[in-house]
């Protein structure tokens, strides 16, 4: 962070790094009585890493005088259009490196997962890379020549996402899509150029998706993921994590400490170890205490309201803003059935939309303007 030229953590962060303190502090306390202090200590430097992650880009974006921002999406973008190419390519033509980007091929019910471990990451890793396309290709490619890029990477992010077999990355992309819609009807308000923006998730949604099920169709899958849709005998035992954990939150104010919830022995039930509860809000509740998931509450609502008051402006920077809450929200709803807490995209997403407001309050509300020019 200081190699990027300013000492800007502080600089329009500073609530962030205040609850994001008050976080840290009550992810430290239940240290002092955890019976696996190992896996303890494993969790908060991944979670601190994390943090510090969040200050990063944070930063790299207030650096955006060199269209850093840009550059950053695109390699996003590029990283994904790599990975669902890859997959389907070892899907057709399966070779030596087919496990590495595949799941459950000993079953035959492939999944794609690119180099994640878990596919149930893979498909809600791509729901950003989709709505960038869907909805910021011309601030990221200005040239006419990558207009059928596009929608081939349109059509390649949602084939992946699809065949992910990811019911919370579907629900993901239901949310994020629905949520970038209900900016754009704001954005249209404001501006007469993005009432063309409005409707194109929607559109770009029901092409793509046509051809997405066409292709999954001829390719035999339509019949697993009708099966993925119905409820799985794991699905109970999820739920079951999950009110064994929330009893432990209630007997456990300050929480059974980071990392514990797949081996701690609770004083009200026995967790099914390894067994964690698949939800972001229950384990930090569970983890880390009332104080603890106050906090990250708490920081989680005031990015969201940051990244809601750029989105429905008319600034340069309005669209990407706007992609960022879509994809924050996705994500947000993914985290009721599955653990976000270590996911890198969503403190890279959390960053971005500090960073953004950081930069629009630089150029609106800081940076001297010449007379007679007013902020938008």
């Amino acid at each position: 962070m200081f190699s990027l030229g300013y000492f800007k953590i502080f600089e329009s962060a500073l609530p962030a790094f205040l609850v994001l303190n008050f976080f840290f502090i009550f992810n430290i306390i239940p240290l002092l009585y955890v019976s696996d202090i190992d896996a303890s200590y494993k969790f908060v430097l991944i979670t601190v890493y994390l943090i510090i992650s969040f200050f990063f880009y944070k930063c790299l974006i207030l650096r955006a005088e060199n269209d850093l921002i840009i550059r950053l999406m695109k390699g996003y973008v590029y990283t994904c259009a790599f990975g669902c190419i890859f997959s389907i390519f070892c899907i057709i033509i399966p070779n030596p490196l087919s496990d590495l980007v595949l799941y459950g091929r000993a079953t035959d019910e492939i999944r794609t997962r690119a180099f994640f471990q878990d596919p149930n990451v893979f498909g809600p890793f791509l729901v950003p890379a989709f709505l960038l396309c869907a909805y910021c290709w011309r601030l990221l490619f200005s040239s006419k020549i990558f207009a059928a890029v596009r929608w081939f990477f349109l059509l390649t992010f949602l084939v992946c996402i699809i065949l992910s077999a990811s019911r919370g990355g579907w629900l993901n992309l239901l949310v994020a899509l629905a949520a970038l819609g209900w900016i754009g009807q704001r954005q249209a308000r404001w501006s007469l150029r993005f009432r063309r923006r409005t409707s194109l998730p929607i559109v770009a949604l029901a092409i793509v998706a046509g051809l997405s099920y066409a292709l999954v169709a001829l390719g035999g899958y339509d019949e697993f993921l009708a099966d993925r849709l119905e409820e799985k005998a794991y699905d109970q035992d999820r739920f079951l994590a999950q009110m064994l954990a929330l009893e432990e939150a209630v007997a456990n104010p300050f929480g059974i400490g980071p990392g514990q919830s797949e081996s701690y022995e609770g004083s009200v039930s026995l967790f099914r170890a390894p067994y964690s509860p698949h939800s972001l809000y229950v384990r930090v509740l569970a983890e880390s205490g009332w104080g603890g998931a106050v906090s990250f509450l708490v920081f989680l609502l005031l990015t969201m309201r940051r990244a809601w008051s750029i989105a429905v402006t008319d600034w340069r920077y309005a669209s990407l803003s706007a992609v960022v809450f879509a994809s924050l929200l996705g994500i947000l709803a993914n985290s009721f059935f599955v653990d976000t807490l270590h996911w890198r995209h969503f403190w890279m997403l959390l960053g971005i939309a500090w960073g953004l407001s950081g930069l629009w309050r630089w150029e609106f509300a800081v940076r001297p303007r010449p007379s007679g020019v007013r902020a938008r």
